[in-house]
């Protein structure tokens, strides 16, 4: 296994395609019987063009690289013949990330003739029997080591095999066989990158309801930061699967543990609504405390004049004054500062000046 893209679900394999075929014309004496060799060597390009070759395809294949690598193709006294070839390629897979981190998956490689049906060509996995079921040894790896994903060689150092499936398809024409195997995440990373540090910093985002109400800035730092960085790892997540509909444990974890930092952020926001209501109302109330002493002195002689408060605040109600009343007051204030500075003149007008 080279890689999996895990947004478009594919696998990237590498390995030896080898069949193996009867056909009684290529049959030759042996040296037992008489022959020159016990079997004969074809490079796999002479092979196609100077025999017959089954016309097998990978019906789930994306890319396929074999131009330049390796193959044969071997004969034998009986007709029996063997093909391998060294390829690259990549195969589409379903990927069920539901489990994420913990999803385990199977990849596939299924064979079939392209144009020959069952009445001229039968699949079966290598040791296999002909016909529907899962039978044979269709796919034989060695241990594999890889950092991220694990195998299900169950421990064993010499790797492992499985059986091959066989379906017949269209109408009971065509034979398909599948080779598979399972693979699924090591969930270490994401634990220690995602998991982890989300718990960490819900954490933080609830230690602003032990800082003080008053000191607004460290509460806004502590409410706001650790919603960013979730909606961050949320994304930094999706950059690696598929953006659809899906449902997956980690991405739904994420969620839940992002809108428990949102409700963080909003009770800062709450508090600190009515820590401004309050403030307004103490300014208010401060403004109250100031008149006191002469509200006091307003009740002391609205007693001592038998009137009520409100008869005693009437009369020190502004009233409207004409402009000839507020002129000739005006007059005779400046006439009254110019007695009290050595006689009296008058303001001159603004003609005279």
């Amino acid at each position: 296994v080279n890689g999996v893209d895990q947004k478009l679900g594919i696998q990237s394999l590498s390995g030896y395609f080898r069949t193996w075929w009867l056909d009684t014309r290529l049959a030759f004496p042996n040296k037992t019987q008489g022959g020159c060799f016990d079997f004969y060597t074809l490079d796999g390009n002479q092979a196609l063009e100077y025999m017959w070759t089954p016309d097998l395809y990978i019906d789930n294949l994306v890319k396929k690289e074999s131009d330049g690598f390796a193959n044969a193709v071997l004969v034998y006294p009986d007709g029996r013949v063997f093909r391998t070839e060294q390829v690259l390629i990549d195969v589409k897979g379903n990927m069920d990330l539901g489990k994420l981190p913990y999803d385990e998956h199977i990849a596939k490689v299924v064979v079939a003739s392209y144009s020959q049906d069952i009445s001229r060509l039968r699949l079966m996995a290598r040791g296999g029997t002909i016909g529907p079921g899962v039978s044979g040894i269709a796919l034989t790896a060695p241990k594999m080591e890889n950092i991220m994903w694990s195998f299900d060689d169950d421990g064993k150092d010499d790797g492992f095999q499985t059986a091959g499936s066989v379906e017949i398809l269209f109408d009971g024409s065509w034979d398909y066989l599948t080779m598979s195997f399972a693979y699924k995440r090591r969930p270490k990373f994401l634990l220690d990158q995602v998991i982890f540090p989300s718990i960490l910093f819900i954490l933080v985002s609830y230690i602003q309801f032990w800082v003080p109400v008053a000191q607004a800035p460290a509460r806004a730092t502590l409410a706001v930061i650790p919603v960013l960085i979730m909606l961050t790892l949320s994304s930094s997540v999706y950059q690696s699967v598929p953006e659809g509909s899906q449902r997956m444990w980690l991405t739904d974890v994420l969620q839940a543990y992002t809108f428990l930092c949102i409700i963080s952020a909003l009770q800062f926001g709450v508090v600190q609504f009515f820590l401004l209501q309050e403030n307004a109302r103490k300014k208010k109330a401060d403004g109250l405390k100031g008149v006191e002493a002469k509200a006091l002195l307003l009740l002391k002689q609205a007693d001592g004049e038998g009137k009520s408060l409100e008869e005693l605040l009437k009369r020190y109600e502004a009233k409207p004054v004409s402009a000839d009343i507020v002129a000739q007051e005006g007059l005779q204030d400046c006439m009254t500062l110019d007695a009290a500075s050595g006689g009296a003149r008058r303001r001159p007008s603004a003609d005279a000046m």
